[in-house]
């Protein structure tokens, strides 16, 4: 498994680096490839846009003068879910996330990085349903990219009554392999923290955990390898998993697709 794993690992970045070639970049010559750049100290500076205002509800945007803005605009509609994109005299406007969600997004969302990395993967049906893969054959769309959390130091194997048993409603998925799941809680776990939080019926939106190393995903780590099942997952799919919540958020450290019975 472990092989098949780090193959589709390889396959996956050569894949997203041979569309990226192909792609349209949204901006001439060197400088961040994101809308707005985020500082250690949680600040946002300016990146391809050099400055944003409010406008009502909407984040107006003013892009640098190298920036090719129809392009910017179509890989934000491609990639941005819930959000109306669209360029006013020259301006980039953004309607439907909250600013302050909105900029931690851009922040993290590469406007010359391809939205389908795994197109090219449509022919390797084999490995892939190994991982988890959407059945329908479709492609898989990146939208609503999310802060990525990192692994925490936790059980390589939480207690089995720790874990909540849950049916997944919705699957939000970032660049590849964030993101986010709305699930209901099928049978909540018996002890731990959370056991009293959480009920039969509740809906709970979790972020999915991945281990990353130097800033980056680390696809060799077991944490990694167990939850990308998240990432292919569909409406209907039952997991069991291992909630946490880290800065008032709900985190998943562990997601493992249930056994059919």
């Amino acid at each position: 498994m472990l092989s098949t794993i780090r193959t589709v690992r390889s396959l996956v970045i050569a894949t997203a680096c041979f569309a990226c070639s192909l792609g349209t970049p949204a901006r001439a010559g060197a400088g961040p490839d994101t809308l707005v750049v985020k500082a250690k100290d949680g600040t946002f500076a300016p990146g391809v846009a050099t400055s944003w205002r409010m406008d009502k509800d909407i984040v107006v945007f003013t892009l640098a003068k190298d920036a090719k803005a129809d392009d910017v605009a179509q890989t934000l509609r491609q990639r941005l879910a819930n959000a109306e994109v669209g360029i006013v005299n020259g301006e980039l406007r953004i309607h439907g996330i909250a600013r302050d969600v909105l900029l931690s997004q851009l922040a993290n969302l590469s406007l010359s990085a391809t939205a389908d990395p795994l197109d090219g993967l449509a022919g390797l049906s084999g490995t892939v349903v190994a991982m988890n893969a959407p059945e329908a054959g479709g492609s898989i769309r990146a939208c609503r990219p999310t802060e990525l959390p990192a692994a925490a130091m936790t059980p390589a194997e939480p207690g089995i009554d720790e874990r909540f048993d849950g049916e997944i409603l919705e699957v939000s998925r970032g660049a590849f392999p964030t993101c986010s799941v709305k699930l209901k809680v099928l049978k909540p776990g018996s002890s731990g923290p959370l056991a009293k939080k959480f009920h039969r019926g509740d809906k709970v939106d979790a972020t999915v955990m991945f281990a990353q190393q130097a800033g980056h995903v680390d696809f060799a780590d077991a944490i990694t390898q167990r939850n990308l099942a998240a990432f292919y997952a569909t409406a209907g799919d039952r997991f069991s998993v291992h909630m946490l919540i880290e800065d008032g958020k709900i985190v998943l450290d562990w997601v493992e697709r249930a056994t059919k019975k």
